[in-house]
């Protein structure tokens, strides 16, 4: 029972961890990916700013260019909620996972009691001495 409370502590607190790293990773990622979406697109702008007087080629080929800096934000968008689904989870886990102590450390209790009442019954019973 003690081992299982132990065991049981140990994958908490590791869940308790990966929470945070996924936390932690969740917004970096996010953070870095944002930063690299609006750089891309403000230099897209400027692109298309500069191409006007350019040939229609050019101005097709930086709609090409927004069009991916579009979709990659979209893929970005995707990634946060993988990460927070993947976030929600492990909470969830978390969660399941104190419930399941609090249980262990209930039934624990209780055994103790048990056991110290079955001593307390035992110590009151009379003992026969060996005939010899």
């Amino acid at each position: 029972m003690l081992l299982q409370h132990h065991m049981l502590r140990d994958v908490m607190l590791a869940e308790e961890g990966r929470i945070r790293l996924l936390q932690q990773d969740w917004v970096d990622r996010s953070e870095e990916l944002s930063k690299a979406c609006d750089g891309f697109l403000r230099t897209l702008e400027s692109l298309q700013t500069l191409s006007r007087p350019i040939l229609q080629t050019n101005q097709q080929v930086v709609a090409q260019h927004r069009l991916s800096a579009l979709n990659l934000r979209n893929r970005v968008l995707d990634c946060k909620q993988e990460q927070q689904a993947a976030l929600s989870s492990a909470v969830e886990r978390l969660h399941d996972l104190r419930n399941k102590l609090n249980r262990l450390k209930s039934i624990e209790s209780d055994l103790v009691l048990v056991l110290k009442q079955q001593d307390q019954h035992l110590a009151g019973l009379p003992h026969s001495a060996p005939k010899g």
